[in-house]
């Protein structure tokens, strides 16, 4: 059973048929349409592509947000293989992007993400070290 609300843009949907002449099948698909608009691969790309790490961005806040922005790429099989690169080169240019720039070009997505990782958490303890030492000084 459907509201009125959606009953009529079926009836709309169907014109100039009526929604008891299509198969159930076809009601469904004609509603998917309508709600679920197909989504454009190359726009979701672009957005994917000019992705960056933000400034205050975290490596774990980074890696979540490309993942997220894939997936609607339709990347197929090359999704680990571009994700590593996206990662690579969207990190901002530091110490945690000098760290994974030091691995081969073949390593896996998990071995740069844990790299980044790791050099990220040595950078924030040696700040921090940095500070406590001159707040004492």
């Amino acid at each position: 059973s459907i509201g009125s609300t959606t009953y009529k843009l079926l009836r709309n949907l169907c014109h100039p048929d009526l929604p008891n002449k299509k198969s159930y099948k076809d009601l469904v698909s004609l509603l998917n349409q309508q709600y679920c608009p197909k989504v454009n691969i190359w726009r979701e790309r672009k957005k994917f592509y000019e992705t960056v790490q933000e400034a205050q961005e975290s490596v774990a806040e980074f890696n979540a947000k490309i993942r997220f922005r894939a997936i609607n790429c339709e990347f197929g099989a090359e999704l680990k293989n571009i994700l590593r690169d996206k990662f690579t080169t969207g990190l901002r240019e530091n110490d945690i992007f000098e760290k994974v720039s030091e691995l081969k070009v073949d390593a896996n997505l998990e071995d740069v993400v844990a790299a980044a990782l790791q050099r990220e958490i040595t950078c924030w303890k040696g700040n921090r070290l940095h500070v406590a030492i001159m707040h004492f000084m």
